[in-house]
């Protein structure tokens, strides 16, 4: 039977879709037991192109099992996959369809295995709106479908896109059947052939072979999920295994895509030609330009695209027998191992180990080195280097000094200056760009340096460490720690200046004779002992001697200077600065001290070869007692320094020359003022005296600035005793201001210290001496009736031809232990204390007119006292004296005298 024309309205409840057959011609045919039922068919979907097809159904007689086949040409795939389970996964393609469909009916109704030819036309994949379809120009699939155990087996399936090409074969289930359709599928495919080049990303296509993929294909929503995509990439003969897992899911704002993938080990080649050069184009340069050679392993990939994000993607590995270049200017890091990730357009790579070998000093190990670029994807990227090393000081200094750092060329330094080995770390920021303008370059790198040796640092002087510490910044470079100076020690810190000419050291010294011998700062010998802290600053200077200040507050030395009688102890502080000039024969400018009493300022002359030449001091004030100009002259080594002191005052009151111990040199002394006590003054004292053991020697002076004398001066346990001659014993009595009216005479004066402050033994004798018009002196005359005297008083004066005295002198006061004064008209003696604030006298004595005559007895009586004379007294100022007299003494024979006075003062 021939059915033409036939018109079909075909209605599927389960999809909610309709199709109209138009044209068809149906033949049933019953013959030989069997009956046939074939026809072609033309279905209209309301698309501008036909759908034919052709179906063939064969069924035993009176059985209900019937084998089917059918015919497809362009049908849109997802009508298709609207009516057989196999072909649900067509659901998610827009494309026209030709399948050759192979199946049988069973006996309770049920279609049972299926077999398919697919042959798929241009189109897309294109699951829900909203998701970029992807597009592909061809595919085949054939494939079988057991839908007792819902499996379909794909026997094969070519597709080719403008992606690449794809030869696979696997297996498929059905699962979460709804109405009769899977909403999902879970299977497992085996590539046989595959190359890929997605949207161009690469020059050629990837070779990718024996990849196998375990997956889930969720249809409503669209998921692919791939649990394990395991697969080769075959470069140059080099075979790399890649093993990736990912998920892809389409949604009405686009696809969402998470995906990564895992790599034992593959060649540099190999990585760089899997590199998709569209994606971060500038990263992939960077790593064909900087990453020359070696192995990556441990490789780990992946990616995420979110609708409306933007897609963040990562890549990690480890590589080793690697070539790595860091800086453009810099030697490679070779024998490289370590760490590289790409998180988006940031790049780090974790060296941890390699080296590299710099032109000069060895090579570098630089293990601990991070080398990152934030954002790669820029025009000259900011690059950061958290640098770590270990080598020889030269290599380290040599590395830096390559550009763009150049640090030791900035310092003018040597690259070789120093021996010793450095740790060095850092961290270093710059544009990767050939030359970074200055205000775009940062670092700052500390090195430790270990058994470190030098004689750049400062000219002359070798310098050696245990354990220094070198710092650079863009400021300037510095090297600190505790060194070795020779003989001497400190912990010193070098400062350079990038562009300065000069550079600077500052130092805490141990102070003591073997740094000042070091630096051949002379200062008088034995001036300083012991050991203190010192601050030291040397400003050096190219083709100069450097400038150097040093500074101390002088606690642990013993210092003395044993012309001057000064010394002090360990324990006293005090100020001591130097400054001057370094070099084959230093230059001290300025000395300034201020210690135990001692205030100086001056500067210091040293001869060529060492020593002292002579150190010159504007200024020396010395415990009160000194205050003048005061030169100090080298006599050659191991003798002591000769002694000059211009202008000032000296105190003989409180003079302690030569107690400080230690042996000093000659003095020549030239005064304007040298006070003996309160009321005796030199004035324009000139001297040359010998301190070997105390100040003595000879001096000329003018008393009270009108007597000239002439003097003596000599140790005397331990301070100083004065001599002192006059040729006008008159005018010293009245510069002094005991007798003004005194005239002639030769006067023989000695102090002898007693060992108080101040304090003196004196001893007076003066010769053929006058005296006139003295107040206490006539009223003591008057008393006793004496007027012959008093006339000579007041006329050419009474004549004494010796005046002899003992006395002590001290601060207060002159207590007159015994004194006479003879003549051939008047003899006299006196004892008794004379005040020296209020010129107050408390004096008694004898009087003995007629002395020629009288003196015949003075055996039996004092000197100056004869058989018969007045006891006397004189009280009160010499203004206002108050005399008194007994005139019965004058009865007592001399040797009864005492009983009318009272005793003599006693002096200790």
């Amino acid at each position: 039977m021939r059915i033409q024309g036939l018109i079909l309205n075909y209605v599927d409840a389960r999809a909610g879709r309709s199709w109209v057959v138009d044209g068809g011609e149906a033949v049933l045919q019953v013959s030989e037991g069997r009956t046939n039922l074939s026809s072609t068919l033309s279905v209209l979907s309301g698309r501008d192109f036909v759908t034919t097809l052709a179906l063939d159904y064969t069924s035993p007689l009176g059985q209900r099992t019937a084998d089917i086949s059918l015919e497809i040409n362009d049908i849109p795939a997802g009508d298709i996959a609207m009516q057989n389970p196999a072909l649900s996964w067509l659901s998610v393609l827009e494309a026209q369809v030709s399948a050759s469909l192979r199946t049988s009916l069973e006996a309770d109704g049920q279609l049972g295995p299926t077999s398919a030819t697919l042959d798929i036309g241009e189109g897309v994949l294109n699951p829900v709106d909203g998701a970029r379809p992807v597009g592909f120009s061809q595919a085949e699939a054939r494939l079988e479908y057991d839908p007792t155990r819902q499996w379909i087996g794909f026997e094969q399936v070519e597709v080719t896109s403008d992606w690449g090409q794809l030869r696979a074969e696997g297996q498929a289930y059905l699962r979460d059947i709804e109405d009769g359709l899977p909403q999902s599928l879970i299977g497992q495919f085996q590539a046989v052939e595959m190359s890929l080049n997605p949207a161009d990303l690469y020059p050629t296509a990837l070779d990718l072979r024996d990849a196998t993929a375990d997956f889930r294909l969720g249809l409503r929503p669209f998921v692919a999920d791939i649990g394990q995509l395991g697969l080769t990439l075959v470069h140059d003969g080099a075979e790399t295994r890649i093993q990736a897992r990912g998920r892809a899911a389409a949604t009405s704002l686009g696809w969402d895509i998470r995906a990564s993938a895992d790599v034992d080990a593959v060649s540099r080649p190999a990585l760089l030609a899997a590199w998709p050069t569209a994606l971060a184009p500038r990263t992939r340069d960077w790593l064909d330009q900087n990453l020359l050679g070696g192995e990556a392993f441990n490789l780990a990939a992946g990616i995420q695209i979110v609708p409306g994000e933007r897609p963040v993607w990562a890549l990690t590995h480890e590589f080793r027998e690697g070539n790595v270049r860091i800086l453009r200017q810099w030697p490679s890091v070779e024998a490289a191992a370590g760490t590289l990730s790409l998180v988006e357009n940031s790049l780090t790579v974790m060296v941890d180990a390699g080296q590299i070998t710099p032109p000069q000093g060895g090579v570098i190990d630089v293990a601990g080195s991070v080398f990152r670029i934030p954002t790669i994807g820029i025009p000259e990227p900011p690059a950061e280097i958290a640098f770590q090393s270990q080598s020889s000081v030269t290599a380290a200094l040599s590395l830096v000094d390559l550009p763009p750092l150049a640090f030791i060329s900035k310092a003018d330094l040597p690259v070789d200056m120093a021996q010793g080995r450095a740790s060095v770390s850092g961290e270093i920021s710059l544009p990767l760009m050939r030359n970074p303008p200055p205000d775009r370059f940062d670092y700052d790198i500390t090195a430790r340096l270990r058994d470190l040796s030098t004689t750049q640092l400062i000219p002359g002087r070798a310098i050696a460490a245990s354990a220094l510490t070198l710092d650079v910044d863009p400021d300037g470079l510095s090297i600190s720690g505790p060194v070795r100076l020779g003989a001497a020690s400190a912990d010193m810190t070098w400062t350079q200046e990038f562009g300065a000419s000069s550079s600077r050291v500052t130092a805490q010294v141990a102070l003591n004779e073997g740094f000042l011998n070091e630096f051949n700062i002379a200062l008088p010998p034995g001036m300083i002992r012991g050991e203190g802290q010192g601050d030291l600053t040397l400003n050096l200077r190219a083709n100069a001697p450097p400038d150097f200040q040093l500074s101390t507050n002088t606690r642990g030395l013993r210092m003395q200077l044993p012309a001057l009688g000064w010394g002090k102890s360990a324990n006293t502080a005090g100020r001591l600065n130097i400054s001057g000039s370094l070099g084959d024969v230093p230059r001290i400018d300025r000395i300034a001290i201020d210690v135990a009493g001692l205030v100086a300022e001056g500067s210091v002359q040293l001869r060529p070869g060492g020593g002292l030449e002579r150190a010159q001091f504007s200024t020396v004030q010395l415990g009160g007692w000194l205050n003048s100009a005061v030169a100090l002259v080298g006599r050659g080594a191991g003798r002591p320094v000769g002694v000059e002191l211009s202008g000032g005052a000296l105190d003989l009151r409180r003079a302690n020359f030569g107690d400080s111990g230690g042996q000093s040199g000659p003095m020549q002394i030239s005064l304007d003022r040298l006070r003996v006590t309160d009321d005796i003054v030199l004035r324009r004292f000139r001297g040359n005296f010998d301190g070997g053991a105390g100040l003595s020697g000879r001096f000329t002076a003018e008393l009270g600035g009108q007597a000239p004398i002439e003097g003596i001066l000599a140790p005397v346990e331990g301070r100083t005793g004065v001599r002192i001659l006059s040729a006008n014993a008159g005018a010293v009595l009245g510069a002094a201001g005991l007798l003004e009216t005194a005239q002639g005479g030769a006067l023989d004066l000695t102090l002898r210290p007693t060992g108080g402050a101040g304090t003196y033994d004196g001893q007076l004798a003066i010769t053929d001496l006058r005296i006139r018009d003295a107040p206490a002196l006539a009223a003591l005359l008057d008393a006793i009736s004496v007027v012959g005297l008093l006339q000579q008083l007041d006329g050419q004066g009474l004549r004494f031809t010796n005046v002899d005295a003992r006395f002590r002198l001290t601060p207060d006061q002159i207590i007159v232990t015994q004194s006479s004064a003879v003549g051939p008209g008047l003899g006299i003696s006196v004892d008794g204390i004379y005040t020296l604030a209020g010129k107050v006298m408390d004096f008694q004595g004898v009087v003995s007119p007629l002395y020629l005559i009288n003196g015949i007895g003075s055996f039996l009586t004092r000197p100056g006292e004869g058989l018969f004379g007045f006891n006397f007294t004189l009280r009160g100022s010499s203004e206002q004296v108050q005399v008194g007299v007994n005139p019965l003494s004058v009865f007592t024979p001399g040797m009864f005298r005492e009983i009318f006075r009272r005793p003599v003062p006693v002096v200790e």
